[in-house]
Parts: C-alpha cells; sequence; structure tokens
C-alpha cells in the first residue's frame, strides 16, 4: 500500500473540516430540536437522499407539497429524536 505524508495529510484535514461541518449544522438543527444529535442529522440527509433517488424516478409527483412530506417523512426514518 502507497501511504505517503501528504495524502495521509489531506485526508486527516479533510476528516476534520466535515467534522466541522457536521457540528455546525448540528448546532443549528438544536434552535428547533433541543435534542438533535449527529445521528439525527445523519438520518436527515439519509431520507434527503432517498427522496431524491424516489423523484427522480416519479417525475410526475413534483408538486411542492408532495416533496416537503416526502422529505419529512422519509427524514424522520432512523432519527433518534424524529
Amino acid at each position: 500500500m502507497n501511504v505517503n505524508q501528504r495524502s495521509v495529510y489531506s485526508a486527516a484535514n479533510f476528516a476534520l473540516f466535515l467534522t466541522n461541518i457536521a457540528n455546525r449544522l448540528v448546532l443549528q438543527r438544536r434552535q428547533q430540536i433541543p435534542n438533535f444529535g449527529i445521528h439525527d442529522l445523519k438520518a436527515e440527509f439519509r431520507g434527503r437522499f432517498y427522496a431524491a433517488e424516489i423523484l427522480k424516478r416519479f417525475p410526475a409527483f413534483t408538486e411542492n407539497a408532495f416533496i416537503d412530506r416526502l422529505l419529512d417523512s422519509l427524514s424522520t426514518i432512523g432519527a433518534a429524536h424524529p
């Protein structure tokens, strides 16, 4: 396995950057949901990913009310604090 100092340094910096982004997103969501945590953030983004995939396959259901209901329902699946 080829591992050099520069690639390890870059990977570590990227991991810390993503951690900072996740913490910032959690703090923003805690203004609305006080017990919001990292598992809730993961569930929310997983739900958004699934909703985007569903909407790609069913373009006829693209009115805003349907999209909002779909995002709300899919984002709470697997969340620790729905």
